[in-house]
């Protein structure tokens, strides 16, 4: 058993993280240019829709459910990854435009 998780699982969970990766990748180079439309996002995402089926199909093939327990672990780590990633980029954009508004009001 112990053999089969090195073999199998743990490859899928780092499967899980490349997939996600490959997912997201885009967004996250959509969210750094300024005036992109949410519908060219989102259509972006559903034409990457098949690389995360495949993914799991492949999963699911090899691993059963833990197999897609596995790779879908890997894509919950790259999201949370990503969702802090982001979180970090709005924190610091906001606390900037506060610092400039604080300015703006102090020179009045």
């Amino acid at each position: 058993m112990i053999l089969k998780v090195f073999i199998l699982y743990i490859p899928l969970f780092f499967l899980g993280i490349v997939i996600s990766y490959l997912y997201f990748s885009h967004m996250i180079r959509s969210l750094q240019i300024e005036n992109v439309s949410k519908s060219k996002v989102i259509k972006s995402l559903f034409f990457r829709l098949p690389i995360p089926v495949i993914g799991f199909l492949i999963a699911g093939f090899l691993g059963k459910i833990w197999g897609i327990l596995s790779l879908f672990a890997g894509f919950t780590v790259y999201q949370v990854y990503f969702l802090v990633k982001v979180g970090k980029r709005l924190k610091e954009e906001v606390e900037k435009e506060a610092e400039s508004l604080e300015n703006i009001e102090e020179n009045k």
